[in-house]
């Protein structure tokens, strides 16, 4: 039979897991992980701090790369009054077929315009032509996959997914973006009618790989 963790104890681990280094927000999404190695053990006890500190080193690379997503199909559900415009209407670029995501396949783009001053949703459909633009099938991933968005994008970014533009009501187009706001991972649509997109507002587009 297990014997149950004292407060000290937790104190213990928690104070070893901050002179690794290690990043505190990892523990829940390693516990699985924890626990199956546990349970291998014939002694039944939680694995070697290093096991602990090569888990959460690679635990983004190894199991990221095992998602695949097919920017093909369309998006999840679809509020209703929403629709989403037909493919010559949507950007050329976009991000299409299977992807095998990761974090070296996410990136976020800005127009160099950006930084001085907002840009109009038309705007920033001309400027975005050429660019790799992911669509909305990430951002449904990844509203279910939270641990696996970038901590970077709760400093106040509001990252938009221009692969994939819909309509309400036969209204101006909008566009689907994602931030954190009051504690969670928030998505919105915002039409390119009155939205304005400045220097927090980053386009997510294909990566190019980081060495």
């Amino acid at each position: 039979m297990s014997k149950a963790a004292t407060f000290g104890q937790a104190i213990n681990i928690l104070t070893l897991v901050q002179e690794q280094g290690l990043d505190l927000e990892a523990i829940q999404d390693l516990r699985p992980y924890i626990t199956a190695l546990a349970k291998s053990r014939r002694d039944n006890r939680l694995p070697d701090i290093r096991d602990f500190r090569a888990m959460t080193e690679g635990w983004a690379k190894v199991q990221v790369s095992e998602f695949c997503i097919d920017f093909d199909v369309y998006p999840g559900a679809i509020p209703i009054g929403y629709t989403i415009l037909p493919d010559a209407e949507q950007l050329p670029n976009r991000v299409r077929g299977k992807v095998s995501i990761s974090f070296d396949t996410i990136d976020l783009y800005w127009d160099k315009d950006q930084e001085s001053g907002p840009i109009t949703g038309n705007d920033m459909l001309v400027r975005l032509k050429n660019q790799p633009v992911y669509g909305a099938q990430l951002l449904d991933f990844l509203l279910e996959n939270q641990s696996l968005i970038p901590k970077e994008w709760k400093n106040g970014l509001v990252v938009f997914f221009w692969g994939t533009l819909y309509q309400y009501a036969g209204d101006a187009p909008c566009v689907r973006c994602l931030h954190w706001s009051l504690g969670t991972w928030r998505d919105r649509y915002i039409s390119l009618r009155g939205g304005q997109f400045n220097k927090w507002n980053p386009a997510v587009v294909l990566g190019k790989g980081k060495e």
